[in-house]
């Protein structure tokens, strides 16, 4: 066998190892976040700077593939969304491995679902959000300065609003126990 192909060959194996090592040694996550509704970008490198082609919302499952240092210093996670599939660099302040370890109820998952069905209003008029919300047979629970809320289903789903510009800038999905 010639030295150069053996070598080839032998580089193409471990690399083969290593992947299959990798891909078992996955871990499972959540994406977490401060804000409620809020999107994590997914990034195509580890840094701040890459192209973010996707996003994630808190709550989201992942495995962990691996993680890296950043430049700006930041601990990177490589991800692979259970759902979609797809694959990408958060930044690990994102990533909750612990939180993974406990299994996510109906009623939690019920919550995830709304909080990212009504987070599509994000930036949206507060008077079409109102007008939205009215054709779908909601009836608002709650209308004070800066918020509108409404009753669905057992949730309590709140439109957080700029009254100066009158656009949502926060979406909030809370259990009641009513229903509507």
């Amino acid at each position: 066998m010639k030295p150069k192909f053996a070598l080839l060959t032998a580089i193409a194996t471990v690399s083969l190892s290593l992947g299959t090592a990798v891909a078992a040694f996955a871990q499972a996550a959540v994406l977490t976040s401060n804000t409620a509704g809020s999107r994590i970008r997914v990034r195509s490198e580890p840094t701040t700077q890459a192209s973010a082609p996707h996003y994630g919302f808190a709550g989201d499952r992942v495995q962990v593939l691996w993680s890296t240092q950043g430049r700006d210093n930041y601990t990177w996670r490589y991800v692979k969304f259970n759902q979609s599939g797809a694959e990408g660099w958060i930044r690990g302040d994102f990533v909750n491995v612990s939180a993974a370890k406990a299994p996510i109820s109906d009623i939690e998952a019920q919550r995830l679902q709304l909080q990212r069905q009504y987070s599509r209003y994000m930036n949206w008029n507060i008077q079409t959000v109102k007008q939205a919300m009215s054709h779908q047979g909601y009836r608002p629970s709650e209308d004070r300065r800066m918020q509108v809320a409404y009753l669905v289903k057992s949730y309590r789903v709140a439109f957080n609003y700029n009254d100066r510009t009158e656009t949502v800038t926060g979406v909030q999905v809370n259990v009641t126990g009513q229903t509507n």
